[in-house]
This record gives structure tokens, C-alpha cells and sequence, in this order.
């Protein structure tokens, strides 16, 4: 074989052009802080492509560290339920008025129990995630606009 050198280096950039896709692809996910169930299937197809690599390829992808931080953060939001602030596994207005509590000050929440109330998804928990809590338990809305 007289061009085997080209044919490595054709080799190696099939490669970086491959590892570079899903360099791409983790660079499009949201900062780990911002990860919501919204983000689930993009997600899950960017731990696809990085799977379908082989180990020369997974060896290129320099934001491998982002990837992981954002799997981990979905995998800390999957078990919450949004609105339901104090665990019972139900929405309901009890969990509108721990909210209210924490806002004034007479309780702390726990790091889960802010994942569950931040319910309009701007990292704040405030008196209008309290209302969108009232809302879905009446039936005013359907989905909080952290799961949409």
C-alpha cells in the first residue's frame, strides 16, 4: 500500500468531522442551571450520538464534562413533581401557600422543594409561581410553563 499516509489522515479527519458534530450538538444544550424536562429528548438524542462514537472519536470531544453535568441535572429534576412543594405526590393549594411561606420568610425550602416550585422555570421562586400552582389545581391551566 504506497498511500497509506493519506489514507490515515482520511481516517483521522472522518474522525474530528464526526467528533465535531457532537462537540456542536453539546454546545447547543442549555447550561446545566437551566435544564428542565423541556430539554429531556434533546438531550437524550445528544447522549445518542455521543454513544454512536467510537473510542478514538470520544477521545476528541473536548465538552464531554458539559455533557455529563447536563445528564446529571435532568437525572436530579426527574423525580420531582412541579407544584408539588411538599412531597405528598399531589398538587394542591397547600403547596401554593409553602411557597407563600418561603417567600415571606417563615420557612426555608429545601433544594428539591425549589425544583418543584419554580413552576413558570425562571429559577426564582415567587408569590406567581404560588398563583400557577392555585391555577393548575382548578383547572385555569394544564401544564406549567416549566414543563412546556
Amino acid at each position: 500500500v504506497t498511500n497509506l499516509d493519506k489514507l490515515i489522515a482520511l481516517a483521522n479527519a472522518m474522525n474530528a468531522l464526526k467528533a465535531n458534530e457532537v462537540i456542536g450538538a453539546i454546545d447547543a444544550l442549555p447550561d446545566p442551571a437551566n435544564v428542565t424536562n423541556a430539554y429531556r429528548e434533546q438531550i437524550n438524542t445528544v447522549v445518542g450520538l455521543y454513544n454512536a462514537l467510537d473510542k478514538e472519536q470520544k477521545d476528541l470531544v473536548t465538552n464531554k464534562d458539559k455533557l455529563d453535568a447536563v445528564v446529571a441535572a435532568l437525572e436530579a429534576i426527574s423525580g420531582v413533581i412541579y407544584g408539588d412543594v411538599d412531597g405528598n405526590g399531589v398538587v394542591a393549594a397547600a403547596d401554593a401557600l409553602e411557597i407563600l411561606k418561603s417567600v415571606v420568610g417563615k420557612i426555608s425550602l429545601t433544594d428539591t422543594q425549589v425544583l418543584a416550585a419554580d413552576v413558570d422555570g425562571n429559577k426564582v421562586v415567587a408569590a406567581a409561581d404560588a398563583l400557577m400552582i392555585l391555577q393548575k389545581v382548578v383547572g385555569k391551566i394544564q401544564l406549567f410553563p416549566v414543563e412546556q
